[in-house]
């Protein structure tokens, strides 16, 4: 064999070698990038760096996450490059994997080019890859995370979109029982209908810039199939919508009198009581019914994070924070226990 020919071989060896490297890299990386943009040539050298907290979790580490969002929120350089470096995170979860989608959508709507890389923990990457968060994003999924019922849903534009959650509605309920049926099922529309009514009518200055954003996704927990919802609107949060109703404006001072801070006044807000305590005209309804949900055992586990407020209902933890969310973000879980308390 001549030199030559044994050369061009070597060259194209290492070309190939080059290109595997290359297709690795992006195997674990995900993007909302112009076609044209791609592969990523000095994509990153020149992005604004932003590093995920290890133990990602609106729920579990409230104040490193939210700190985080916070900090992305804040980006100034509009047309920038944005690189989300997600190789050391361990534990996430799919309600806070939302909230980042969310984020990532409102950044991409302000032109920002976006490129991140997955986590390398086996565990963090497979509830990533399974969430739902690729039907927003470009990037690949290994074959054994690619069969799943999870998802991200979005919409907003000043609708509700009821047929949306209705399928998700029946599709949990068929998962748990194996029927798309349940005394529960018009309860959990008229739950999500809620929802989506505060998001639009409450959250946003303008309707049109109403959004919403729910993760859907199936499990086990010791041994029992369950069902978790993660709802996200990144408005301007229930208690500071609830500071700007015309009957509150005048009367904060009386309002704190009564109540011992923010979280007081949302707990009560949940329950239906500010108009009894205050002695005010004010018949919000949507935050009643959603605990009302709650306390049929509809639903379990319902947690609340919005502006500086969290309500843990599992934990019967009702208190402040010192970072502040704009927006509102709810979990909540359904399992066959409360199928069975309200189907018998």
């Amino acid at each position: 064999m001549s030199f030559i020919l044994q050369r061009k071989r070597h060259r194209r060896f290492l070309k190939s070698i080059k290109r595997r490297k290359k297709y690795l890299k992006r195997k674990h990386q995900f993007s909302i990038l112009p076609k044209k943009l791609k592969p990523y040539h000095n994509f990153i050298r020149n992005a604004i760096s932003k590093k995920l907290p290890c133990v990602f979790s609106i729920k579990e580490n409230t104040k490193e996450t939210l700190s985080f969002i916070n900090d992305v929120k804040n980006i100034k350089s509009k047309g920038k490059n944005i690189y989300f470096n997600m190789n050391k995170v361990s534990s996430i979860d799919e309600g806070t994997i939302a909230l980042f989608v969310s984020i990532i959508k409102e950044l991409s709507s302000k032109k920002y080019k976006i490129v991140g890389s997955k986590p390398k923990d086996k565990t963090a990457r497979k509830i990533l890859e399974k969430s739902g968060f690729f039907e927003h994003l470009d990037g690949s999924i290994d074959e054994e995370n690619r069969t799943t019922s999870n998802t991200i849903l979005t919409e907003g534009q000043s609708k509700t979109e009821q047929e949306t959650t209705s399928k998700i509605v029946r599709k949990s309920i068929n998962f748990l029982t194996g029927q798309e049926n349940s005394n529960c099922r018009f309860r959990l529309q008229r739950l999500f209908i809620e929802l989506m009514a505060n998001a639009i009518d409450h959250g946003f200055k303008d309707r049109k810039n109403a959004k919403w954003f729910m993760s859907y996704s199936e499990g086990n927990k010791d041994s029992e199939k369950i069902c978790k919802f993660a709802f996200v609107d990144n408005g301007r949060g229930i208690v500071e919508t609830l500071k700007m109703k015309d009957i509150f404006e005048k009367v904060w001072q009386k309002i704190y009198s009564i109540f011992k801070g923010d979280s007081e006044l949302l707990f009560s807000a949940f329950k239906g009581e500010i108009g009894s305590r205050t002695g005010l005209e004010y018949r919000g309804k949507g935050l009643p019914t959603i605990y009302e949900t709650l306390q049929d055992n509809i639903i379990s586990n319902l947690f609340v994070l919005t502006n500086r407020v969290i309500l843990d209902f599992k934990n019967q933890k009702f208190y402040s924070i010192d970072v502040d969310y704009k927006g509102t973000f709810y979990y909540f879980e359904l399992s066959n226990k409360n199928l069975e308390k309200n189907d018998n």
